[in-house]
């Protein structure tokens, strides 16, 4: 009896699958390239590509605040230019108003000079206008006494009579200078526009000479 060994699978079987598994090992690697590769390699390439959006929006927000910071500094340039500007300005003012004090003090110290100097010419006016009266007055005295000892002939009278006069007139122009030097200097020392130039005892002196006068 012949024995006839039959397979159990049909030709070509084997080489079919072989082919089958080939292209099944074939799409597994298409379908890992088509998702970027292994699954740990596409977690890495996430990540990187996270850390990078981190990265690029922190640049991002760093060149915000480096311009925020730029014009900043722009601003407090521009500030410090003014405040400069406005320094400059206060000095020229505090130099002018320095010159100007300055002059005034001078022209202060001038005037209390001539205020020193009327005040002895007030004094020497006072003392000539004095001798000036004590004279006449011893004049008239002595002219009184000699009219009562003895007779006076109209001619000595006459001559005697005009030096009195001419002291008399002497003397009125003493007040007339008096009065005119009163009239033309105490306005300007009694305004009391400058301290310097205000002495009240030059003010006491010449209204007592005005009333005098």
């Amino acid at each position: 009896m012949k024995v006839v060994m039959t397979s159990q699978f049909p030709d070509g079987y084997f080489e079919r699958r072989s082919n089958e598994n080939a292209v099944g090992v074939t799409n597994s690697a298409s379908v890992e390239r088509r998702n970027g590769g292994p699954k740990d390699e596409r977690k890495e390439i996430n990540k990187s590509a996270k850390e990078l959006l981190n990265s690029q929006s922190i640049v991002a927000k760093l060149t915000q605040e480096v311009e925020r910071i730029k014009s900043h500094n722009d601003e407090l340039e521009i500030s410090a230019v003014e405040v400069f500007e406005e320094n400059k300005e206060l000095k020229r003012r505090l130099n002018e108003m320095s010159n100007a004090l300055k002059k005034s003090e001078e022209k202060a110290e001038r005037a209390h000079l001539k205020c020193m100097e009327l005040e002895q010419l007030v004094e020497t006016i006072k003392i000539e206008q004095q001798e000036c009266a004590a004279s006449v007055m011893k004049n008239a005295h002595s002219l009184g006494d000699k009219n009562k000892s003895k007779g006076v002939t109209g001619a000595n009278q006459s001559e005697k009579i005009k030096k009195v006069r001419s002291n008399r007139t002497l003397q009125s122009c003493s007040q007339a200078a008096l009065i005119v030097l009163i009239k033309c200097f105490k306005p300007v020392f009694s305004q009391g526009n400058n301290r310097n130039s205000h002495n009240p005892k030059i003010d006491k002196q010449l209204d007592q000479l005005d009333q005098h006068a």
